[in-house]
């Protein structure tokens, strides 16, 4: 495997263990709270294919986690192309935005909040925001890139 792809790699299963945090997350907030945000992370209802699958909670889980391993490639490729991919904060604002245009996918289905639910838009922001922290921390401090940084002082 190409170092390239090896990185890559890497990158996906850091977006793995965030966007397992982002669940873990999530669910606390659900049974704290009853807000359904939780549901609504793992909710596929409004996806025509999708929606014919009769998936469990682990199911539903194990296809967030899918994404959130495509999610953090995606993200790290995108800010490498403005010099970005060192900065947390684009993590943190990047994973902030996409909570924000996937919130709106509530309307879809009659399991998940209301649309102006201000307490649901505020644990599913703060969950996206430590999804973009916790993938800052393991792509800009991780493992990995402490090796480089003593190698270079």
């Amino acid at each position: 495997m190409s170092g390239k792809a090896m990185k890559l790699l890497k990158i996906a299963a850091a977006g793995m263990i965030a966007g397992a945090l982002l669940g873990f997350f999530l669910k606390w907030c659900e049974h704290i709270t009853g807000k359904a945000v939780y549901t609504l992370l793992l909710n596929i209802d409004y996806l025509p294919l999708l929606s014919d699958w009769k998936l469990n909670e682990l199911g539903e889980f194990f296809l967030h986690l899918i994404v959130s391993a495509a999610v953090a490639p995606a993200l790290y490729l995108l800010f490498s192309t403005w010099g970005w991919e060192k900065k947390a904060s684009a993590y943190v604002l990047g994973s902030t935005v996409i909570g924000l245009v996937y919130y709106p996918f509530t309307m879809l289905s009659e399991r998940t909040p209301a649309l102006l639910d201000a307490a649901s838009i505020l644990l599913w922001l703060l969950g996206h925001i430590l999804f973009g922290s916790i993938l800052a921390v393991l792509l800009i401090y991780g493992e990995g890139n402490r090796h480089r940084e003593k190698k270079h002082r």
